[in-house]
């Protein structure tokens, strides 16, 4: 019965737009809320500079997914 968060469990705070693209960007609305997406951008830069991924290369963008995914409790 509408929008609770995947990851804090909260029913409100919507993203109002798909953060990016695609399937996933789709998913991202769906199930996250805006607070926890802010958390999200600041562990991304974290996982991006301690991994060193170049997200111009595909499999780095993958593995930058698949923290995200975790992180935000995302499921499939």
């Amino acid at each position: 019965a509408g929008f609770r968060c995947s990851r804090c469990g909260r029913p409100h705070g919507q993203l109002e737009s798909r953060p990016f693209k695609g399937a996933l960007g789709e998913q991202v609305l769906a199930q996250v809320c805006s607070v926890c997406w802010r958390e999200w951008i600041g562990m991304g830069t974290k996982v991006i500079n301690e991994m060193g991924l170049a997200l111009a290369d595909p499999k780095s963008q993958e593995v930058y997914d698949e923290h995200m995914k975790e992180f935000l409790q995302l499921v499939e």
